[in-house]
C-alpha cells in the first residue's frame, strides 16, 4: 500500500507510526503503566511494527482491566464481554483509528 502512495504522490509522510514502535512511544507506555510484560511486537507496517502483544503475570478479571484503564487514562472505558474466565494476554495497536483488519489481527494474537 505504501508502494502506491509513493508511486502516485511521490512522497509519505508518517506522523505518529514511528512512536508506535519506538521504546517510549504510545504502545510501550501504556502497557508499562497497566503493568505488562510485553512478550512480541506485532502489526508490521514498513518496517514498523504498531502492535504489541503482552501478558499479565496473573489472570485478572475484565472488571480489574476496566478499572485500571480508567486510573491511567482518567477517563471513562467502555467494555464489552465476549467470553468467560480472566484475561492473561492482551493485543494492543494505539492509534491506528482506520484498519479493522489490524484489531482482527490482534484479537487472534491475543488469543480471545
Amino acid at each position: 500500500m505504501t508502494n502506491i502512495f509513493i508511486k502516485k504522490a511521490g512522497l509519505l509522510y508518517f506522523n505518529h507510526l514511528p512512536l508506535d514502535d519506538c521504546d517510549f512511544g504510545t504502545n510501550n507506555s501504556l502497557l508499562e503503566k497497566l503493568g505488562l510484560q510485553i512478550i512480541e511486537k506485532s502489526h508490521e507496517e514498513d518496517g514498523f511494527y504498531c502492535g504489541r502483544i503482552a501478558e499479565f503475570k496473573e489472570e485478572i478479571t475484565l472488571e480489574e482491566l476496566v478499572k485500571e484503564l480508567e486510573n491511567v487514562l482518567g477517563e471513562p472505558v467502555k467494555a464489552w464481554r465476549f467470553k468467560a474466565g480472566g484475561i492473561k494476554r492482551v493485543g494492543l495497536v494505539c492509534g491506528g483509528g482506520g484498519l479493522t483488519s489490524d484489531v482482527k489481527i490482534a484479537v487472534s494474537r491475543a488469543r480471545l
